[in-house]
């Protein structure tokens, strides 16, 4: 039995990824991993993995060039080796595979589902839940997502979080400056600059940015050219040392507010809110969104749109660490039962 696991970027920017591959390890199974060095992050190929080294920008036309030669790239390497099973990461991928996919591997396959960012193009949502339909079981990082899929009774909800979590990773936070912290991937430019010109040049607030931009980082240079002194950017991290970097920037709220004009970010249940659970630190997230709802039925954390400063103010007042940590207890409870069943069932989908 011999598994292809398809991926659409390098193993960095795929915490997913992770979870997949340690499901595979576990059980001894053979594998191949494909993997896309997109934004010329080199490093080490492993002996299992393929790599698609392209360098892809965030130009339209050349992107669409991009997706074409990855496709090329990756059905021969699949049709040369035959692999019995498939798991897809992501919707791009597998929207560009998917006549394969149905044609070769039906309801033997797993799509990964995480991104809406295309659902409002008709073909394109249609060719989404065909690939649901057709596949093995389908799982999605958020139940946001439900509301743009059709019904069905293949799809599962899968967290980024492992299913044998050290749930002792919490961080002693205080309130002696507010250190908002953003980990990832800037994008998200306009939310990101509203809370800046909020919250710019305040005593005893600082906000960091800690990662990597996608192309021209903006964000960087609008701070730079306003003279905006509380906002610092660091440099990309690994996951081993990301805590330590919670830590070492004292911050006492994760910053996953990605606004809600998006469709997509009305949807999403991002990284960050892992970040909020584990480390046991509150979370600001934007209104009329999926994550909002999260947030709002556990109690961990805020809400906001025009009144950010307010919001934080009044919700350090009436912070209580006692009630906010069984807040999160509670919350990581409820998404681990739902890790649980779905690892089952990969790992039942995988030796079967």
């Amino acid at each position: 039995m011999k598994v292809a696991l398809i991926g659409f970027s390098t193993k960095e920017y795929m915490p997913y990824f992770r979870f997949y591959k340690k499901i595979l390890d576990e059980l001894n199974a053979e594998y191949d991993y494909f993997t896309w060095n997109r934004y010329d992050d080199n490093g080490k190929i492993e002996k299992n993995e393929y790599r698609f080294e392209y360098f892809c920008t965030e130009n339209k036309f050349k992107k669409i060039v991009a997706f074409i030669k990855w496709k090329k790239w990756i059905k021969q390497i699949l049709e040369r080796n035959k692999y019995d099973k498939i798991i897809v990461l992501t919707t791009i991928p597998a929207f560009l595979l998917n006549n394969f996919l149905i044609k070769k591997y039906k309801n033997n396959y797993i799509f990964d589902y995480r991104d809406s960012t295309y659902e409002r193009i008709p073909y394109y949502r249609k060719v989404v839940n065909v690939l649901i339909k057709n596949s093995k079981f389908s799982c999605i990082s958020s139940k946001g997502f439900l509301d743009i899929l059709d019904d069905s009774d293949k799809i599962y909800p899968i967290h980024n979080m492992s299913y044998d979590i050290n749930q002792n990773q919490a961080i002693h936070i205080d309130f002696n400056d507010i250190n908002i912290g953003y980990f990832g991937i800037f994008n998200y430019y306009d939310i990101n600059k509203k809370i800046i010109d909020t919250l710019k040049n305040e005593n005893n607030i600082n906000l960091y940015y800690v990662g990597a931009s996608i192309g021209e980082n903006v964000l960087k240079k609008y701070v730079e050219k306003n003279d905006i002194k509380n906002v610092k950017f660091k440099p990309s991290y690994t996951d081993d040392v990301k805590r330590d970097l919670y830590k070492k920037y004292k911050i006492n709220f994760v910053n996953a507010a990605y606004g809600n004009n998006s469709f997509n970010a009305t949807k999403l249940m991002p990284n960050k809110l892992y970040d909020s659970l584990f480390y046991k630190i509150p979370i600001i997230v934007s209104k009329n969104t999926y994550l909002e709802k999260v947030v709002n039925k556990y109690n961990i954390g805020i809400s906001v749109d025009d009144d950010i400063l307010y919001n934080i103010s009044s919700y350090i007042k009436e912070f209580d660490y006692e009630k906010f940590s069984k807040n999160i207890d509670q919350c990581l409870k409820d998404m681990l039962n739902e890790q649980i069943l779905i690892v089952n069932k990969i790992k039942e989908y995988i030796t079967l």
